[in-house]
């Protein structure tokens, strides 16, 4: 979908941007993603939009050193501030605060972050005949409230 221009993903439940999350819509100029618990937003995340509207309201981010990057990235955007609601739920000394009035040293990580730590993960590819089995395992740790998620793709030749 090269040319779409406008995507409204408001109250979704959406809660991770991943990085280039949009990259197969260069064209992309309006994003609303307004009224979803949004807890992280990955560097690049936007790469490589050339936005003129983002709408983003969410009062559930981590704020911790992976989000450092937002900031500078919205100046340099020119996007206007009036429809870009940002506020902290993590870490507590933080919670409530709007992420530009944080100066970017002041996001740092620490060890009682949410974020998951894996330990081990599975190979990122895996190779097996159909009707076979694959066994994953991974393990991790974090502080509570800890949510993991897991992606399986599956391709057929």
């Amino acid at each position: 979908m090269p040319f779409l221009k406008s995507l409204k993903f408001r109250n979704n439940q959406i809660r991770v941007i991943p990085t280039r999350a949009f990259e197969r819509f260069p064209a992309l100029e309006y994003l609303d993603l307004a009224d979803n618990p949004i807890t992280t937003i990955h560097p690049g995340a936007f790469t490589p939009l050339q936005l003129r509207e983002l709408h983003l309201d969410t009062s559930s981010l981590l704020c911790d050193c992976h989000l450092a990057w937002f900031s500078s990235w919205f100046v340099s955007s020119k996007l206007s501030r009036r429809t870009v609601h940002t506020r902290c739920a993590h870490p507590l000394p933080l919670s409530g605060i709007d992420v530009f009035a944080i100066d970017a040293s002041n996001l740092t990580c620490v060890d009682d972050s949410p974020r998951a730590h894996i330990i081990e993960h599975p190979a990122t590819s895996v190779t097996t005949l159909v009707g076979g089995q694959a066994r994953f395992t991974c393990s991790g740790y974090g502080h509570a409230p800890l949510q993991v998620e897991v992606t399986i793709k599956f391709l057929h030749p």
